[in-house]
């Protein structure tokens, strides 16, 4: 018995060796210096596109070079996918289980129409926890898919991204309840009309202000770029300085290298809240030369126009409202702060120094 069973099994054996001898796929153990196909696990995840899809969410990951290191081939499947899912949790849950993407990047028409879900700043801020890094968020001009299909402008957008201090953690501000403010970035592949801050990277950054949820207003690049500053922004792009007689001129004198810091004070007053806001901006001056005390002027007037257009909007992404609600815990909720916030007298201050002390 013994011996009949060993010589069925060398002549089972001998027909797969020779087998292994020929060219077939599958016989031969690949070896990491012998070229492969890259699975999509082993890609770095660079941006997930999330656009209005059949049952839900229609979600395109775009991937860059394998985490290994190892070159891509040419027959590999790491380019763009699109998946569909029912929510945004669903789409989030592999991420939280494998890597998160660099960026997730917002379809301009589902921000449009649906708003930013409160439930979607608890879900991002989850993401990334393990590997100590929190993706970026942003809405872009078009499709998502579209905008990660093409590897120039994903990685245009996400160097914007990380020039601008502003953006280089949207949510860090954001409340996850209903009613919380939150400010997005929005990244067009080409300048608004008012716009004409260059980018190294050619794509152009303005923000987005959704209100309960709903987008309510698209603000300049020069108006995010001083809403960042109020909230105490670093590494800012280029702000740019302005007349009422050479608006936006190709000369304007600009700040680069901008740090700011704001320090809000409240007088506690239940009916007519006065608020005391000081802005102090440390920048390199660049362009045409002009006094730190013209910039404090300038900057004075524009934060102003700002504020008032927040109060109009009945919008607080400078939480404002944090300073008069620690005076009465459990008395001020969103609404009724939001109706005061139109009444409120805030007095904005500005104080510029040049580096060196100028």
């Amino acid at each position: 018995m013994n011996i009949k069973r060993i010589l069925m099994n060398r002549a089972v054996s001998l027909p797969l060796a020779a087998a292994c001898l020929l060219p077939v796929a599958g016989c031969v153990r690949l070896t990491d210096a012998e070229p492969r196909a890259l699975q999509a696990e082993e890609a770095r995840l660079v941006a997930a596109g999330i656009d209005e899809g059949p049952g839900g969410l229609r979600v395109t990951t775009g991937y860059g070079p394998p985490a290994s290191g190892r070159p891509l081939q040419p027959y590999s499947n790491a380019g763009p996918r699109m998946q569909s899912f029912v929510s945004f949790q669903a789409a989030a849950y592999r991420w939280e289980r494998n890597r998160p993407p660099e960026l997730v990047a917002i379809g301009e028409a589902w921000a449009r129409s649906h708003g930013f879900p409160a439930s979607w700043t608890r879900q991002i801020r989850m993401l990334g926890v393990k590997q100590g890094r929190r993706p970026l968020v942003a809405v872009v001009e078009g499709t998502a898919e579209r905008f990660v299909s093409s590897p120039d402008t994903m990685n245009g957008g996400i160097a914007r991204l990380r020039e601008g201090g502003w953006t280089a953690d949207p949510l860090r501000f954001a409340g996850s309840a209903y009613e919380d403010d939150v400010v997005l970035p929005y990244l067009s592949a080409s300048p608004a009309a008012m716009d004409n801050i260059p980018s190294r990277s050619g794509v152009s950054t303005r923000a987005l202000l959704f209100k309960k949820q709903e987008l309510v207003t698209e603000l300049t690049s020069s108006q995010s770029n001083l809403l960042a500053c109020m909230m105490g922004g670093y590494g800012l792009p280029k702000l740019e300085w302005s007349s009422d007689v050479t608006r936006f001129a190709t000369d304007s004198p600009l700040l680069r290298n901008i740090t700011c810091r704001a320090e809000i004070a409240s007088n506690g007053d239940l009916k007519q809240p006065r608020l005391n806001m000081v802005m102090r901006v440390a920048a390199s001056p660049g362009g045409p030369s002009v006094t730190a005390d013209s910039w404090a002027s300038n900057l004075q007037r524009q934060g102003t126009e700002l504020i008032r257009l927040l109060q109009d909007l009945r919008s607080d992404p400078l939480r404002l409202g944090e300073s008069v609600r620690q005076q009465y815990p459990g008395v001020w909720n969103q609404d009724r702060w939001r109706d005061a916030l139109t009444r409120a007298r805030i007095d904005l201050q500005v104080r510029v120094t040049f580096d060196g002390g100028a």
